[in-house]
């Protein structure tokens, strides 16, 4: 009991922590935003340079939707590599069981030919 206490307390302290990130990440979200804004109503450069920000952000987040994806395709490619391993390896093994299955037929055949030949 004990232990489920740590954990459901360990669970707790990740859910804030993570909490906290996100709110983290949502204060820098807007206070970039509002350096952009900032940036692009002081003039025609500051302008520009708001805009190729903003691209330049746009783009980071592209690549790191890239990125996720990518990463996710590879992790898919890995599992179906191992899939297919397995496979491979149940083959295999079906085979050498049907190949001695084969040699017994074989071998019993033989022996009932030899018989005939004897009778």
């Amino acid at each position: 009991m004990l232990s489920y206490k740590n954990m459901c307390q360990v669970i707790a302290d990740q859910a804030k922590n993570l909490k906290l990130i996100q709110e983290r990440k949502k204060d820098e979200h807007e206070n970039l935003l509002e350096a952009l804004r900032e940036m692009q109503s002081e003039g025609a450069t500051k302008e520009r340079v708001g805009k190729l920000y903003f691209i330049i952000m746009l783009s980071r987040w592209q690549e790191a939707s890239v990125n996720k994806k990518y990463e996710a395709v590879i992790s898919e490619v890995k599992d179906l590599r191992n899939e297919l391993i397995n496979s491979h390896a149940l083959c295999s093994a079906r085979e050498v069981q049907i190949e001695k299955q084969e040699n017994d037929i074989r071998e019993g055949c033989q022996t009932v030919m030899n018989l005939q030949h004897e009778v």
